[in-house]
């Protein structure tokens, strides 16, 4: 499987994190078809403390492979 890690220089406040990321999150979501048995939101709910981002795997390509997306902050990273 091939990814790709989008991370934002975002304000350290974490509800503007999570908001940046959902932004992210939407924009690549409303260009490539996601795959709802791959999202995966440790913005909610966090693996731990030190862990969080959002993921999905969208369709990627003529060939519409799938692609992991792992979207944070550096802070998240």
């Amino acid at each position: 499987m091939f990814a790709i890690r989008i991370i934002l220089d975002s304000d350290p406040e974490p509800a503007k994190e999570k908001q940046e990321c959902w932004q992210v999150y939407s924009i690549v979501t409303d260009m490539y078809q996601p795959n709802p048995k791959r999202l995966r939101d440790w913005l909610s709910i966090p693996k731990n403390v030190m862990v969080m981002s959002r993921c999905t795997s969208p369709s990627w390509g003529r060939k519409e492979k799938w692609v992991e997306v792992q979207i944070r902050t550096r802070r998240m990273d």
